[in-house]
């Protein structure tokens, strides 16, 4: 079953598509070519040149690329997401929980009185200071680890974004993160 592709003569854009071959069906007026496809071109990705459907090819890199880096930087935020917190401010409080555990290590004797966060997480996250302090410790470690591992693929994959010479490669990059 052919496909009609109705496309403005001037710049070859694509208007709309219609499905022919059905009985009594009439095409409406309008410059059009037939293609026999299953697939409904994107508009956006093809075009009509001397009558014939031609993809856009380096046309639409750009705007690809841009869309590939917005999908995987938002692919990296789902991923950091499983890490993190996202609760306004819970970073300013990881961060300070990191820097009282680091100077409760390093305290001789530490004095309670001087680690605040330290001391709302006994009972919690540990029986005592020096637990709590190893936990936030261990924890932000391993935080920053899967944070890097995280990091690494969305630089590499937006890098190869930016290398990409066609639309599967782009597509490529950005399925890094459906792994």
């Amino acid at each position: 079953m052919g496909l009609l592709v109705y496309y403005d003569p001037d710049t070859g854009a694509i208007s709309y598509t219609l499905r022919a071959g059905v009985a009594g069906f009439a095409p409406p007026p309008g410059t059009r070519i037939e293609v026999e496809t299953d697939n409904t071109p994107d508009p956006q990705l093809w075009k009509v040149e001397g009558g014939q459907l031609m993809h856009r090819g380096a046309e639409v890199l750009p705007r690809l690329r841009a869309e590939a880096v917005a999908a995987v930087n938002e692919r990296a935020g789902l991923r950091r997401s499983s890490i993190l917190t996202l609760v306004a401010g819970q970073d300013v409080v990881y961060r300070e929980k990191e820097a009282e555990a680091a100077a409760w290590v390093a305290a001789s004797p530490p004095d309670l009185s001087d680690f605040p966060l330290i001391a709302a997480e006994i009972g919690i996250t540990g029986e005592d200071g020096h637990q709590v302090a190893q936990v936030i410790l261990n924890r932000a470690r391993l935080d920053r680890e899967a944070l890097a591992v995280i990091e690494t693929v969305r630089l590499t994959a937006i890098a190869a974004i930016g290398a990409a010479e066609d639309e599967a490669a782009i597509a490529a990059a950005v399925g890094v993160f459906d792994g």
